[in-house]
């Protein structure tokens, strides 16, 4: 699969550390998390789920890996992988 360059121009990507303490701005329509939390320790576990929601907009979608299973207020699965923000 590929990106077609008018979809490439108007998508803005990051490269950020989820457990960092900086702000993960501006709220996001679609974050990428795959195959991260299957590495941490529970209590990185709940900071990255928390941060990843809190970073997305209501209506935003984050992906995972197929052994994560985030746990945050708001996220909802929608999907093998995906889970929705709603408000």
């Amino acid at each position: 699969w590929q990106v077609v360059p008018p979809v490439q121009q108007a998508t803005e990507w990051r490269v950020a550390n989820a457990l960092d303490d900086a702000p993960v701005s501006p709220p996001w329509d679609i974050i990428l998390c795959r195959n991260l939390a299957i590495y941490l320790e529970a209590d990185a576990v709940s900071l990255l789920w928390q941060r990843l929601a809190a970073a997305l907009r209501p209506g935003g979608v984050l992906v995972v890996g197929k052994a994560e299973r985030p746990r945050a207020e708001g996220l909802v699965r929608t999907g093998p992988c995906v889970f929705e923000r709603r408000e």
